[in-house]
Protein backbone atom coordinates (compact mmCIF):
# COMPACT_ATOMS: atom_id res chain seq x y z
CA UNK A 1 0.00 0.00 0.00
CA UNK A 2 2.69 2.26 0.78
CA UNK A 3 4.21 1.83 -2.46
CA UNK A 4 1.30 2.40 -4.04
CA UNK A 5 0.99 5.56 -2.09
CA UNK A 6 4.16 6.58 -3.17
CA UNK A 7 3.83 6.17 -6.60
CA UNK A 8 0.48 8.79 -6.89
CA UNK A 9 2.23 10.85 -4.76
CA UNK A 10 5.10 10.91 -7.29
CA UNK A 11 2.83 10.66 -10.48
CA UNK A 12 1.12 13.26 -9.10
CA UNK A 13 4.12 15.24 -8.40
CA UNK A 14 5.34 14.99 -12.14
CA UNK A 15 2.06 16.11 -13.52
CA UNK A 16 2.22 19.19 -11.53
CA UNK A 17 5.55 19.92 -12.71
CA UNK A 18 4.62 18.77 -16.91
CA UNK A 19 1.24 21.49 -16.50
CA UNK A 20 3.54 24.68 -14.45
CA UNK A 21 6.23 23.65 -17.51
CA UNK A 22 4.06 24.03 -20.03
CA UNK A 23 1.95 27.16 -18.65
CA UNK A 24 5.57 28.92 -18.77
CA UNK A 25 6.36 27.90 -22.18
CA UNK A 26 3.60 29.18 -23.55
CA UNK A 27 3.72 32.56 -21.05
CA UNK A 28 7.36 32.88 -22.04
CA UNK A 29 6.58 32.53 -25.95
CA UNK A 30 4.50 35.11 -26.39
CA UNK A 31 6.06 37.18 -24.11
CA UNK A 32 8.66 37.15 -26.29
CA UNK A 33 6.82 37.22 -29.76
CA UNK A 34 4.71 39.73 -28.52
CA UNK A 35 6.92 42.31 -26.94
CA UNK A 36 8.92 42.12 -30.64
CA UNK A 37 5.26 42.41 -32.62
CA UNK A 38 3.69 45.56 -30.39
CA UNK A 39 7.21 47.32 -30.04
CA UNK A 40 7.81 47.26 -33.70
CA UNK A 41 4.32 48.11 -34.75
CA UNK A 42 4.55 51.10 -32.37
CA UNK A 43 7.23 52.18 -34.48
CA UNK A 44 5.33 52.39 -37.53
CA UNK A 45 4.02 55.80 -36.90
CA UNK A 46 7.51 57.29 -36.99
CA UNK A 47 8.95 55.67 -40.19
CA UNK A 48 6.32 54.22 -42.31
CA UNK A 49 5.38 55.40 -45.71
CA UNK A 50 3.45 55.00 -48.23
CA UNK A 51 2.41 58.69 -49.97
CA UNK A 52 3.06 62.38 -49.98
CA UNK A 53 0.22 63.59 -49.03
CA UNK A 54 0.70 64.97 -45.18
CA UNK A 55 -2.95 64.09 -44.51
CA UNK A 56 -2.38 60.43 -45.48
CA UNK A 57 1.08 60.12 -44.33
CA UNK A 58 -0.33 61.43 -40.62
CA UNK A 59 -1.77 58.05 -40.01
CA UNK A 60 0.28 56.09 -42.76
CA UNK A 61 1.44 53.81 -40.12
CA UNK A 62 -1.74 52.64 -38.83
CA UNK A 63 -2.80 50.94 -41.96
CA UNK A 64 -1.01 47.73 -42.02
CA UNK A 65 -2.91 47.34 -38.37
CA UNK A 66 -6.04 47.77 -39.86
CA UNK A 67 -5.20 45.13 -42.20
CA UNK A 68 -4.49 42.72 -40.19
CA UNK A 69 -7.59 42.64 -38.05
CA UNK A 70 -9.54 42.81 -41.03
CA UNK A 71 -8.09 39.61 -42.49
CA UNK A 72 -8.45 38.81 -38.93
CA UNK A 73 -12.45 38.25 -39.35
CA UNK A 74 -12.53 36.07 -42.32
CA UNK A 75 -9.49 33.70 -40.41
CA UNK A 76 -11.67 33.74 -37.56
CA UNK A 77 -14.58 32.46 -39.56
CA UNK A 78 -13.14 30.22 -42.19
CA UNK A 79 -9.33 29.07 -41.31
CA UNK A 80 -9.14 28.58 -37.35
CA UNK A 81 -10.75 24.86 -37.27
CA UNK A 82 -8.40 23.74 -40.34
CA UNK A 83 -5.35 24.86 -39.24
CA UNK A 84 -5.70 23.75 -35.90
CA UNK A 85 -7.89 19.97 -36.64
CA UNK A 86 -4.86 19.56 -39.37
CA UNK A 87 -1.94 20.52 -37.29
CA UNK A 88 -2.65 20.12 -33.87
CA UNK A 89 -1.99 22.55 -30.98
CA UNK A 90 1.30 22.58 -30.51
CA UNK A 91 1.84 22.63 -34.44
CA UNK A 92 -0.23 25.66 -35.06
CA UNK A 93 1.38 27.65 -32.48
CA UNK A 94 4.57 27.33 -33.64
CA UNK A 95 3.89 27.70 -37.35
CA UNK A 96 1.45 30.97 -37.01
CA UNK A 97 4.38 32.63 -35.04
CA UNK A 98 6.59 32.97 -38.00
CA UNK A 99 4.62 35.60 -39.81
CA UNK A 100 4.92 37.68 -37.11
CA UNK A 101 8.81 37.48 -37.28
CA UNK A 102 8.52 38.38 -40.79
CA UNK A 103 6.51 41.34 -40.52
CA UNK A 104 9.33 42.64 -37.73
CA UNK A 105 11.81 42.14 -40.69
CA UNK A 106 10.03 44.67 -43.28
CA UNK A 107 10.73 47.30 -40.97
CA UNK A 108 13.69 47.19 -41.76
CA UNK A 109 12.30 48.84 -45.32
CA UNK A 110 8.91 50.03 -43.64
CA UNK A 111 7.17 50.75 -46.68
CA UNK A 112 3.74 49.76 -47.07
CA UNK A 113 3.87 47.76 -50.06
CA UNK A 114 5.82 45.51 -48.02
CA UNK A 115 4.21 45.76 -44.25
CA UNK A 116 0.78 45.27 -45.97
CA UNK A 117 1.28 42.02 -47.33
CA UNK A 118 2.71 40.47 -44.39
CA UNK A 119 0.20 42.35 -42.31
CA UNK A 120 -2.34 39.80 -44.19
CA UNK A 121 -0.37 37.29 -43.47
CA UNK A 122 -0.53 37.74 -39.53
CA UNK A 123 -4.24 38.40 -40.45
CA UNK A 124 -4.71 35.11 -41.53
CA UNK A 125 -2.91 33.02 -38.80
CA UNK A 126 -3.57 35.33 -36.21
CA UNK A 127 -7.29 33.90 -35.42
CA UNK A 128 -5.60 30.01 -35.18
CA UNK A 129 -2.95 31.08 -32.69
CA UNK A 130 -4.29 32.61 -30.66
CA UNK A 131 -7.35 30.35 -30.73
CA UNK A 132 -5.04 27.49 -29.98
CA UNK A 133 -3.13 29.16 -27.09
CA UNK A 134 -6.73 29.73 -25.49
CA UNK A 135 -7.23 25.86 -26.14
CA UNK A 136 -4.18 25.10 -24.60
CA UNK A 137 -4.74 27.13 -21.55
CA UNK A 138 -7.87 25.63 -20.80
CA UNK A 139 -6.62 22.11 -21.13
CA UNK A 140 -3.87 22.86 -18.81
CA UNK A 141 -6.50 24.30 -16.38
CA UNK A 142 -8.51 21.68 -16.85
CA UNK A 143 -5.73 18.97 -15.70
CA UNK A 144 -5.11 21.46 -12.99
CA UNK A 145 -8.42 21.50 -11.42
CA UNK A 146 -8.73 17.29 -11.52
CA UNK A 147 -5.55 16.72 -10.51
CA UNK A 148 -6.08 19.32 -7.10
CA UNK A 149 -10.01 18.73 -7.15
CA UNK A 150 -10.62 22.09 -7.58
CA UNK A 151 -13.02 24.45 -8.77
CA UNK A 152 -12.55 24.53 -12.62
CA UNK A 153 -14.41 28.04 -12.66
CA UNK A 154 -11.31 29.47 -10.32
CA UNK A 155 -8.64 27.32 -12.25
CA UNK A 156 -9.56 28.84 -15.60
CA UNK A 157 -9.07 32.25 -13.42
CA UNK A 158 -6.17 31.17 -11.92
CA UNK A 159 -4.54 29.78 -15.49
CA UNK A 160 -5.96 33.26 -17.62
CA UNK A 161 -4.35 35.36 -15.10
CA UNK A 162 -1.43 33.51 -14.85
CA UNK A 163 -0.67 33.64 -18.36
CA UNK A 164 -1.62 37.61 -18.85
CA UNK A 165 0.15 38.21 -15.49
CA UNK A 166 3.22 37.50 -18.14
CA UNK A 167 1.63 38.68 -21.13
CA UNK A 168 0.69 42.17 -20.31
CA UNK A 169 4.14 42.97 -19.78
CA UNK A 170 5.07 42.59 -22.98
CA UNK A 171 4.35 46.74 -23.30
CA UNK A 172 6.74 47.13 -20.00
CA UNK A 173 9.25 45.40 -21.80
CA UNK A 174 9.32 46.66 -24.88
CA UNK A 175 9.25 50.32 -23.66
CA UNK A 176 11.95 49.56 -21.53
CA UNK A 177 14.37 48.33 -24.61
CA UNK A 178 13.13 51.52 -26.26
CA UNK A 179 13.99 53.92 -23.52
CA UNK A 180 17.88 52.12 -23.20
CA UNK A 181 18.13 51.71 -26.94
CA UNK A 182 17.23 55.57 -27.39
CA UNK A 183 19.40 57.07 -24.11
CA UNK A 184 22.26 55.19 -25.28
CA UNK A 185 21.56 56.23 -29.18
CA UNK A 186 20.14 58.81 -28.92
CA UNK A 187 21.57 62.80 -29.46
CA UNK A 188 19.34 65.62 -28.18
CA UNK A 189 16.25 66.31 -26.37
CA UNK A 190 13.09 64.20 -27.39
CA UNK A 191 11.14 66.90 -27.80
CA UNK A 192 7.53 68.08 -30.05
CA UNK A 193 6.64 71.53 -31.09
CA UNK A 194 2.96 70.09 -30.74
CA UNK A 195 2.15 70.73 -27.33
CA UNK A 196 -0.45 72.90 -27.86
CA UNK A 197 -2.82 70.70 -30.20
CA UNK A 198 -2.51 67.53 -27.77
CA UNK A 199 -5.31 65.79 -25.99
CA UNK A 200 -8.91 66.61 -26.84
CA UNK A 201 -7.11 69.17 -29.11
CA UNK A 202 -4.96 66.81 -31.13
CA UNK A 203 -4.03 67.90 -34.71
CA UNK A 204 -2.77 64.92 -36.92
CA UNK A 205 -1.31 66.57 -39.24
CA UNK A 206 0.72 68.86 -36.73
CA UNK A 207 1.89 65.53 -35.12
CA UNK A 208 2.37 64.67 -39.00
CA UNK A 209 5.42 66.89 -38.97
CA UNK A 210 6.91 65.95 -35.55
CA UNK A 211 6.74 61.99 -36.94
CA UNK A 212 8.40 62.40 -40.38
CA UNK A 213 11.31 64.68 -38.01
CA UNK A 214 12.06 61.63 -35.68
CA UNK A 215 11.91 58.87 -38.27
CA UNK A 216 14.72 60.65 -40.37
CA UNK A 217 16.79 61.52 -37.08
CA UNK A 218 16.39 58.19 -35.38
CA UNK A 219 17.76 55.59 -38.11
CA UNK A 220 20.39 54.31 -36.13
CA UNK A 221 18.11 53.72 -33.06
CA UNK A 222 15.54 52.36 -35.10
CA UNK A 223 17.94 49.80 -35.99
CA UNK A 224 18.89 48.30 -32.85
CA UNK A 225 15.42 48.50 -31.82
CA UNK A 226 14.70 46.77 -34.59
CA UNK A 227 17.00 43.89 -34.36
CA UNK A 228 16.64 43.43 -30.20
CA UNK A 229 13.01 42.49 -30.92
CA UNK A 230 13.47 40.35 -33.82
CA UNK A 231 16.08 38.48 -31.84
CA UNK A 232 13.84 38.04 -29.08
CA UNK A 233 10.99 36.79 -31.28
CA UNK A 234 13.11 34.41 -32.89
CA UNK A 235 14.45 32.93 -29.89
CA UNK A 236 11.07 32.71 -28.44
CA UNK A 237 9.76 30.64 -31.54
CA UNK A 238 12.68 28.36 -31.04
CA UNK A 239 12.34 27.73 -27.18
CA UNK A 240 8.43 27.04 -27.91
CA UNK A 241 9.35 24.23 -30.40
CA UNK A 242 11.89 22.73 -28.03
CA UNK A 243 9.76 22.59 -24.90
CA UNK A 244 6.42 22.82 -25.13
CA UNK A 245 4.26 19.73 -25.37
CA UNK A 246 1.54 18.19 -27.50
CA UNK A 247 -2.19 18.23 -26.21
CA UNK A 248 -3.11 14.85 -25.08
CA UNK A 249 -6.53 14.77 -27.01
CA UNK A 250 -4.29 16.55 -30.65
CA UNK A 251 -5.79 14.29 -33.12
CA UNK A 252 -5.70 15.16 -37.04
CA UNK A 253 -9.02 15.86 -38.85
CA UNK A 254 -9.59 16.64 -42.37
CA UNK A 255 -11.93 20.08 -42.30
CA UNK A 256 -13.36 21.70 -45.36
CA UNK A 257 -14.01 25.72 -45.36
CA UNK A 258 -17.43 24.79 -45.34
CA UNK A 259 -17.44 22.62 -42.51
CA UNK A 260 -15.29 25.18 -40.56
CA UNK A 261 -17.67 28.12 -41.09
CA UNK A 262 -20.35 25.38 -40.32
CA UNK A 263 -18.54 24.77 -36.78
CA UNK A 264 -17.67 28.87 -36.01
CA UNK A 265 -21.28 29.53 -36.67
CA UNK A 266 -23.22 26.58 -34.86
CA UNK A 267 -22.09 28.49 -31.84
CA UNK A 268 -23.98 31.62 -32.65
CA UNK A 269 -26.74 31.34 -29.94
CA UNK A 270 -28.35 33.76 -27.69
CA UNK A 271 -25.59 33.78 -25.33
CA UNK A 272 -22.79 34.02 -27.71
CA UNK A 273 -24.89 36.94 -28.84
CA UNK A 274 -25.27 38.84 -25.81
CA UNK A 275 -21.47 38.46 -25.78
CA UNK A 276 -20.52 40.19 -28.90
CA UNK A 277 -20.84 43.84 -27.13
CA UNK A 278 -18.32 43.16 -24.56
CA UNK A 279 -15.93 41.08 -26.71
CA UNK A 280 -16.03 44.26 -29.38
CA UNK A 281 -14.95 46.43 -26.23
CA UNK A 282 -12.21 44.15 -25.68
CA UNK A 283 -10.98 45.01 -28.96
CA UNK A 284 -11.90 48.98 -28.77
CA UNK A 285 -10.27 48.97 -25.07
CA UNK A 286 -6.98 47.59 -26.69
CA UNK A 287 -6.97 49.64 -29.88
CA UNK A 288 -7.43 53.11 -28.34
CA UNK A 289 -4.70 52.79 -25.69
CA UNK A 290 -2.57 51.57 -28.23
CA UNK A 291 -3.60 53.91 -30.88
CA UNK A 292 -5.30 57.15 -30.00
CA UNK A 293 -4.40 57.89 -26.27
CA UNK A 294 -0.83 56.97 -26.23
CA UNK A 295 -0.36 58.95 -29.58
CA UNK A 296 -2.89 61.97 -28.81
CA UNK A 297 -2.35 62.42 -24.73
CA UNK A 298 1.39 61.16 -24.34
CA UNK A 299 3.75 60.87 -26.95
CA UNK A 300 2.26 64.46 -28.23
CA UNK A 301 2.32 65.84 -24.42
CA UNK A 302 5.63 64.42 -23.59
CA UNK A 303 7.36 62.78 -26.45
CA UNK A 304 8.48 59.17 -26.84
CA UNK A 305 11.44 58.62 -23.82
CA UNK A 306 8.17 60.00 -21.34
CA UNK A 307 5.65 58.01 -23.68
CA UNK A 308 8.60 54.43 -22.81
CA UNK A 309 8.39 55.02 -18.78
CA UNK A 310 4.19 55.75 -19.08
CA UNK A 311 3.80 52.54 -21.02
CA UNK A 312 6.28 49.81 -18.33
CA UNK A 313 3.77 51.40 -15.68
CA UNK A 314 0.73 50.41 -18.37
CA UNK A 315 2.28 47.17 -18.34
CA UNK A 316 3.11 46.64 -14.50
CA UNK A 317 -0.56 47.65 -13.10
CA UNK A 318 -1.90 45.30 -16.23
CA UNK A 319 0.00 42.42 -15.19
CA UNK A 320 -0.54 42.80 -11.25
CA UNK A 321 -4.42 43.54 -11.77
CA UNK A 322 -4.27 40.31 -14.12
CA UNK A 323 -2.77 38.01 -11.06
CA UNK A 324 -4.43 39.39 -8.15
CA UNK A 325 -8.44 39.00 -9.81
CA UNK A 326 -7.09 36.01 -11.02
CA UNK A 327 -6.78 34.87 -7.79
CA UNK A 328 -9.77 36.61 -5.90
CA UNK A 329 -12.14 35.47 -8.59
CA UNK A 330 -13.17 32.90 -6.30
CA UNK A 331 -14.05 35.46 -3.58
CA UNK A 332 -15.66 37.73 -5.96
CA UNK A 333 -18.17 37.11 -8.63
CA UNK A 334 -17.86 38.19 -12.54
CA UNK A 335 -20.31 40.93 -12.87
CA UNK A 336 -18.60 42.89 -9.82
CA UNK A 337 -14.67 42.75 -11.66
CA UNK A 338 -16.28 43.72 -14.40
CA UNK A 339 -17.74 46.51 -12.68
CA UNK A 340 -14.63 47.61 -11.38
CA UNK A 341 -13.17 47.48 -14.36
CA UNK A 342 -15.85 50.05 -16.17
CA UNK A 343 -14.86 52.43 -13.01
CA UNK A 344 -11.67 52.27 -13.68
CA UNK A 345 -11.92 52.72 -17.67
CA UNK A 346 -14.43 55.47 -17.01
CA UNK A 347 -12.07 57.24 -14.54
CA UNK A 348 -9.88 57.76 -17.27
CA UNK A 349 -12.37 59.52 -19.48
CA UNK A 350 -12.94 61.84 -16.45
CA UNK A 351 -9.85 62.74 -15.78
CA UNK A 352 -8.76 63.00 -19.65
CA UNK A 353 -11.52 65.33 -19.99
CA UNK A 354 -10.81 67.14 -16.88
CA UNK A 355 -6.79 67.55 -17.73
CA UNK A 356 -5.91 65.97 -21.27
CA UNK A 357 -2.46 67.85 -20.90
CA UNK A 358 -1.09 67.36 -17.39
CA UNK A 359 1.85 64.59 -16.40
CA UNK A 360 0.70 63.48 -13.40
CA UNK A 361 -3.33 63.25 -14.87
CA UNK A 362 -2.07 61.54 -17.84
CA UNK A 363 -0.01 58.96 -15.78
CA UNK A 364 -2.73 58.33 -13.78
CA UNK A 365 -4.75 57.18 -16.66
CA UNK A 366 -2.28 55.10 -18.08
CA UNK A 367 -1.72 53.07 -14.74
CA UNK A 368 -5.75 52.84 -14.09
CA UNK A 369 -6.52 51.55 -18.30
CA UNK A 370 -3.63 49.25 -17.00
CA UNK A 371 -5.46 47.46 -14.14
CA UNK A 372 -9.23 47.81 -16.14
CA UNK A 373 -7.08 45.75 -19.22
CA UNK A 374 -5.35 43.30 -16.35
CA UNK A 375 -9.08 42.62 -16.34
CA UNK A 376 -10.87 42.29 -19.61
CA UNK A 377 -8.72 40.27 -21.42
CA UNK A 378 -8.27 37.70 -19.05
CA UNK A 379 -11.98 37.71 -17.33
CA UNK A 380 -13.44 37.76 -20.85
CA UNK A 381 -11.66 34.47 -22.01
CA UNK A 382 -12.58 32.96 -18.77
CA UNK A 383 -15.76 33.58 -19.57
CA UNK A 384 -16.04 31.81 -22.84
CA UNK A 385 -14.40 29.01 -21.67
CA UNK A 386 -17.08 28.69 -18.76
CA UNK A 387 -20.21 29.16 -21.19
CA UNK A 388 -18.90 26.93 -24.51
CA UNK A 389 -16.71 23.95 -22.84
CA UNK A 390 -18.11 21.76 -25.11
CA UNK A 391 -16.21 23.34 -28.37
CA UNK A 392 -13.78 25.85 -27.13
CA UNK A 393 -12.44 26.25 -30.68
CA UNK A 394 -15.38 27.63 -32.14
CA UNK A 395 -16.05 30.04 -29.20
CA UNK A 396 -12.44 31.67 -28.89
CA UNK A 397 -12.64 31.94 -33.07
CA UNK A 398 -15.88 33.91 -31.82
CA UNK A 399 -14.18 36.08 -29.63
CA UNK A 400 -11.14 36.77 -31.83
CA UNK A 401 -13.98 37.90 -35.01
CA UNK A 402 -15.98 39.86 -32.76
CA UNK A 403 -12.68 41.51 -30.86
CA UNK A 404 -10.96 42.21 -34.35
CA UNK A 405 -13.92 44.47 -35.29
CA UNK A 406 -13.33 46.26 -31.94
CA UNK A 407 -9.78 46.95 -33.51
CA UNK A 408 -11.09 47.58 -36.95
CA UNK A 409 -13.90 50.24 -35.39
CA UNK A 410 -10.80 52.50 -33.85
CA UNK A 411 -8.20 51.77 -36.16
CA UNK A 412 -10.56 53.53 -38.72
CA UNK A 413 -11.57 56.23 -36.79
CA UNK A 414 -8.20 57.50 -36.47
CA UNK A 415 -7.24 57.27 -40.11
CA UNK A 416 -10.20 59.23 -40.44
CA UNK A 417 -8.72 61.46 -38.06
CA UNK A 418 -11.87 61.83 -36.35
CA UNK A 419 -11.92 64.17 -33.48
CA UNK A 420 -10.43 62.68 -30.44
CA UNK A 421 -13.19 63.97 -28.47
CA UNK A 422 -15.61 62.06 -30.64
CA UNK A 423 -13.86 58.44 -30.73
CA UNK A 424 -14.20 58.50 -27.03
CA UNK A 425 -17.87 59.21 -27.02
CA UNK A 426 -17.64 56.09 -29.11
CA UNK A 427 -15.89 54.21 -26.85
CA UNK A 428 -18.16 54.90 -23.79
CA UNK A 429 -21.52 53.76 -25.74
CA UNK A 430 -19.47 50.58 -26.66
CA UNK A 431 -18.28 50.29 -23.06
CA UNK A 432 -21.68 50.90 -21.51
CA UNK A 433 -23.50 48.46 -24.09
CA UNK A 434 -21.15 45.29 -23.50
CA UNK A 435 -21.83 45.79 -19.90
CA UNK A 436 -25.35 45.85 -20.45
CA UNK A 437 -25.08 42.67 -22.55
CA UNK A 438 -22.99 41.01 -20.39
CA UNK A 439 -25.27 41.52 -16.95
CA UNK A 440 -28.41 40.69 -19.63
CA UNK A 441 -26.74 37.12 -19.85
CA UNK A 442 -26.32 36.78 -16.13
CA UNK A 443 -29.87 37.59 -16.24
CA UNK A 444 -30.40 34.85 -18.64
CA UNK A 445 -27.98 32.62 -16.82
CA UNK A 446 -29.28 33.24 -13.15
CA UNK A 447 -33.18 32.60 -14.67
CA UNK A 448 -32.38 29.06 -16.07
CA UNK A 449 -30.75 28.13 -13.16
CA UNK A 450 -33.36 28.73 -10.78
CA UNK A 451 -36.45 27.80 -13.04
CA UNK A 452 -33.92 23.93 -13.48
CA UNK A 453 -33.96 23.80 -9.45
CA UNK A 454 -37.51 25.61 -8.98
CA UNK A 455 -40.15 23.23 -6.64
CA UNK A 456 -42.15 22.60 -9.50
CA UNK A 457 -39.30 20.78 -11.35
CA UNK A 458 -38.31 18.90 -8.14
CA UNK A 459 -41.39 17.84 -7.28
CA UNK A 460 -42.39 16.34 -10.95
CA UNK A 461 -39.09 14.25 -11.51
CA UNK A 462 -39.99 12.74 -7.69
Amino acid sequence: MNEISNYEVTSSENLRHKIYRNLAVLCFTFLGVFTAFQSSSGLQSTGITGGTNSKFSAVAGHIPLLVIYIVLVPSSAFLTHIVIDRLGTRWTLIFCQIPYILYICTFYYPHLSLTVPFGILIGITAAPLWTASYQYLCSLAERYALLFKSNLSHSYSLFFGLYFMVFLTTGAWGSLIYYVVHTLFSSGNDTTKTTMSCGLDYDYSAMSSYEKEFGHRSTRIKFNLLSSYLSIAIVSVILLAMYMESKDDDEEEDTSLVSSLFKTCSKLNLDQALLIPITVWSGVEQAFMMSVFSESFVICNFGSKTHAVMMITYGLSGSLSSLAFGLLRRYIPMRVIFLIASLLNCTVFALSLVDSKGALAIHLCVAAWGLAEGIWQPQIGVVYAEKFPEDQVSAFSHYRLWESLGYILVFSLKLGQVDVSVIIFIVIIILASGMVGYLALQWKSKRETHSIISPSNVKNED
